[in-house]
């Protein structure tokens, strides 16, 4: 799946690249814990866009540079693809 569809996923994906819209959701995406997904999910549905697990894994999956920065960064670890598909496969049983 790449960003060009018209999604809610899609959209958030894209506002995450925009520095305006980061600087102003970047504060309360700094209170979740790394690696929450379902804490994702609640703080991106309250911003208005919301999707599965399942959804923003594929999206990640084939668009590395999504996680790659964050992967990069000790702080942040864990947000990574694994710990993604981990919890999109919990969230699909």
């Amino acid at each position: 799946m790449l960003i060009t569809e018209n999604t809610p996923l899609n959209r958030f994906a894209k506002g995450l690249q925009d520095p305006a819209f980061f600087a102003e959701v970047g504060p309360s995406f700094a209170l979740l814990k790394p690696g929450d997904w379902q804490g994702f999910l609640r703080w991106a549905a309250a911003l208005g866009y919301v999707f599965t697990l399942q959804a923003l894994h594929t999206l990640c999956r084939d668009n590395p540079q999504i996680l790659g920065q964050m992967e990069k960064s000790e702080s942040l670890s864990g947000w990574n693809l694994e710990s993604l598909q981990r919890a999109a496969q919990a969230e699909a049983n």
